[in-house]
């Protein structure tokens, strides 16, 4: 159980072939994603663990917004958590909305709290409701099928002038997210007010933190992948998880060292798994996830290859010479997918979330980690396969035996 763990789920609205909202200049998909980064760097900073279902401009279904959601929430049993839903609006409105769900509950509290912040800290007009569709239930799909409490959270309306003008820069965009952190905080009960004089401090734009390709790693040791706190695409985040613990390192995907809390190794060790004089065979992998693509290649034990808390959903393998056959099983697949080999395609089908994985070379060993944090046995080859049925997996480390 996780009963003292508060996680906020963040869905960000519209993206890809999905534009939103158009107003002013204003495209909403970018608006809602500058928001709400920001709200997941300063939720972060209070110590809450957050998702976030896209971090690129990506189109995404109401039923992966959902899935991704209850997902987490089975994997965190016990646990205090909020879905926030962030949009920019249009009609010609003068005010920030936020909707609860019609059974109320801790979802007004926390919506009732965002327009708050909106209002005191924007001078936002306001306006919180629920709404009910014909069926009697509520009418907005991600709060009807989400399993926890949940709130959309519309922060102006972009077609109208005078709104427009709290959120017509990346600047004012980022503001608005750090709003809406404080009254996430104040909903967790992990901050009473945003600073002393219960004022939300504006970022500067050249020191906003910003996701990138790279991933820090927050270890013991750059070789030492069961003792990593985390992985994370905003450099700040990582060093402000790695400040948390003693002994530890933050590492770029290239194993140097960028910040150090007292680890005894701040530089990729020289030494590998397999010494490289007698090693016979290197694997390479990668996955793709929902939230990342396609993540970069790792090499044999020198990492992992995923972002715990993020599902995997597509496979790729192969040898430094020969070749490599595999296949992988889907929460939604009955069976296998087919065998893949090598490069010549990825296995999985980019949409679901695996939960096995077999390869069928007994030169190679293998084990996976179930989003929940725990790793399974080694597996050699065909003799078996890494995974649980049912069970999503966000990680897997390969090599050669």
């Amino acid at each position: 159980m996780y009963k003292n763990l508060k996680i906020l789920i963040i869905d960000v609205g519209h993206g890809g072939t999905d534009p939103g909202a158009v107003g002013n200049g204003i495209v909403e998909k970018v608006a809602n994603l500058n928001t709400a980064l920001a709200l997941k760097a300063a939720a972060e900073a209070m110590g809450i663990k957050v998702f976030i279902n896209r971090t690129a401009d990506v189109t995404m279904s109401l039923e992966v917004r959902v899935k991704f959601a209850n997902d987490i929430a089975r994997q965190y049993p016990g646990a205090k958590i909020l879905f926030v839903s962030i949009h920019h609006n249009a009609g010609g409105g003068d005010r920030a909305e936020a909707i609860h769900s019609i059974y109320r509950g801790e979802g007004q509290r926390a919506a009732n709290l965002i327009a708050n912040e909106l209002h005191s800290h924007l001078g936002q007009q306001k306006k919180v409701y629920e709404k009910r569709g014909s069926d009697n239930k509520d009418y907005y799909y991600v709060i009807r099928n989400t399993s926890m409490d949940a709130v959309i959270v519309e922060v102006a309306f972009l077609d109208n002038i005078n709104d427009v003008q709290i959120c017509d820069s990346v600047e004012e965009q980022q503001r608005n997210g750090q709003v809406i952190a404080c009254a996430i905080g104040k909903f967790f009960g992990v901050i009473s007010s945003c600073n002393d004089n219960g004022e939300v401090i504006k970022p500067n734009p050249t020191h906003t933190p910003s996701p990138s390709n790279e991933l820090y790693r927050v270890r013991k040791l750059w070789g030492d992948a069961a003792s990593q706190k985390g992985a994370y695409s905003i450099k700040e985040n990582a060093i402000a998880e790695c400040k948390k613990h003693s002994g530890y390192n933050v590492y770029d995907s290239n194993g140097n060292c960028v910040y150090s809390n007292g680890g005894s190794q701040t530089s990729q060790p020289e030494s590998k798994p397999v010494p490289p004089q007698t090693r016979k065979l290197d694997v390479f992998y990668k996955v793709f996830t929902a939230e990342d693509g396609w993540l970069p290649e790792v090499k044999n034990l020198t990492d992992y290859a995923g972002v715990f808390g993020h599902a995997i959903r597509g496979l790729m393998i192969r040898l430094s010479s020969g070749n490599v056959d595999y296949k992988v099983s889907t929460l939604s697949s009955n069976g296998y997918y087919p065998t893949v080999r090598n490069h010549e395609d990825y296995a999985g089908d980019l949409k679901n979330n695996v939960d096995k994985v077999q390869i069928l070379n007994n030169k190679l060993k293998y084990r996976v980690r179930l989003i929940n944090g725990r790793w399974l046995p080694w597996v050699i080859g065909n003799s078996d396969f890494a995974g649980l049925e049912g069970y999503s997996i966000d990680a897997i480390e390969i090599d050669s035996i």
